[in-house]
């Protein structure tokens, strides 16, 4: 009798061995780890994750391929590089191991299914993240903004979101609240109480999993880095009150309070021409949501074939070797992800034509550019400024002003909510919320 693809996936655990399944979602898990290794490695210093080979840190020796299968390699050589014998970071395990648990934790919640593969993906995403921001608190764009608009696209047939309006609801929603509290914050205190590459995260929750999973993981986050991290802090700040101190002390400069209230505002102001696209781009989805006529589904596939649109122009004008970064036609590419959105957000010719004249206005602001926008040198001065009132993470900085990563806290909140999440709501619920009326015991 032939089955369907659907039947067939749905009855292919009847059809195999015992056990199978997750022996074989384990070794993959061990795969994919070896290979977020590479990615912790190599993407917050900006090389490359395909080439070259893997090589040992301290000597230079080429890994063959022998000597770099998962936890097995690890364990024969006994933690050292067969080469120079210095120690290898027990990390490159711990990723392969988390990373094959993190597989079979999503095959015994999902199941066999079409969510387990979506599952898995948004797990070996978080992975990385946690790793690169505990050691070089970093969050790279190339996960957080490319995972958003993998998560983007899943949503018109992801179980894990209600559809588009959902997965669009959910971004916009990561956007106003951590950038909310860093305005709140930057009026009150002149510096952010985030990072940029939190919001990037929390959106990139926000479009696989849906809005009340990113309120769940922001608060699961927050409350794993009370429990965690300000304990951390707390000890960091005794062991270095209990060392002694070498030689005399050292004159207190006086530093310049950070500007707070409008002046520290300023910085949330669009600078570049690609800040203010993106800018135009969340308010057009927006207006899809919020207005009777919008369509988040049309403007969401428009968003999705501009930005593929986008990357593949770029890249054919890179292969002339007369082009670079500051092309003319390289920044008027991106402008297609905005046009395209505009263009699927209402009925009818109004989108068209809405797109035509946001493309004209935009080659003009271009045109007009150095009249309204600062320049390169300004630009830098800006940035270096702006960089001046980020957290602070030196270890005699006020315990509140340290730089945490909370990076990791919102992995692990994330993980948490993609795993138990709809079961720590009903426990919630069942447990602290007043029963309704109707059910309402008989007095």
């Amino acid at each position: 009798m032939d089955l369907s693809t659907q039947e067939f996936l749905a009855e292919l655990p009847l059809h195999v061995p015992s056990g199978f399944i997750p022996a074989w979602l384990a070794m993959f898990g061990l795969v994919i780890g070896s290979f977020l290794n590479v990615v912790i490695h190599r993407l917050p210093r900006n090389e490359s994750v395909v080439h070259p080979r893997s090589t040992c840190p301290d000597c230079g020796h080429l890994i063959p391929w022998y000597e770099n299968v998962p936890v097995v390699s690890w364990l024969v050589l006994r933690g050292r590089c067969s080469s120079c014998s210095r120690s290898i970071s027990f990390r490159y395990t711990f990723v392969e191991i988390a990373a094959a648990v993190l597989c079979l934790l999503c095959w015994f919640r999902f199941g066999w299914s079409p969510t387990l593969v979506i599952a898995m993906l948004f797990a070996l995403l978080v992975l990385p993240l946690v790793f690169t921001d505990l050691e070089h608190m970093i969050l790279p764009d190339a996960i957080t903004l490319n995972g958003t608009f993998v998560g983007l696209a899943l949503s018109f047939f992801s179980p894990l979101v209600d559809g588009p309006r959902d997965a669009i609801v959910s971004v916009l929603l990561a956007i106003a609240i951590i950038e909310g509290i860093n305005m709140l914050y930057r009026f009150l205190r002149g510096r952010d109480g985030f990072g940029a590459g939190d919001t990037k995260m929390l959106m990139m929750v926000g479009a696989f999993l849906g809005w009340k999973m990113t309120l769940l993981t922001l608060i699961l986050g927050s409350l794993v880095g009370c429990l965690i991290g300000l304990p951390g802090l707390i000890l960091q700040r005794l062991r270095g009150e209990s060392e002694p101190a070498d030689g005399e002390p050292e004159e207190e400069n006086e530093e310049e309070e950070p500007p707070t209230g409008l002046a520290a505002l300023q910085v949330y102001a669009p600078r570049r021409p690609e800040e203010l696209l993106g800018l135009l781009t969340m308010l057009a989805l927006v207006i899809s949501v919020l207005l009777p006529f919008g369509r988040p589904a049309a403007a969401l596939t428009g968003l999705l074939g501009g930005i593929l649109l986008m990357k593949a122009g770029q890249a054919l004008m890179r292969l002339r070797s007369d082009v670079d970064e500051d092309t003319p036609w390289l920044q008027r590419l991106e402008l297609v992800p905005l046009v395209l959105t505009l263009a699927g957000l209402p009925p009818g010719r109004i989108g068209l034509g809405l797109a035509v004249g946001v493309a004209a206005a935009w080659l003009l602001v271009l045109h007009l550019r150095p009249r309204f926008l600062p320049e390169d040198d300004e630009l830098s001065r800006l940035e270096e400024d702006e960089d001046d009132d980020a957290p602070i993470s030196a270890p005699d900085a006020p315990l509140l002003q340290q730089a945490l990563p909370f990076g990791v806290f919102l992995g692990l909140g994330a993980l948490i909510a993609l795993l138990a999440g709809p079961d720590l709501i009903d426990w919630y619920l069942s447990r602290f919320m007043p029963p309704t009326l109707g059910q309402l015991p008989p007095s």
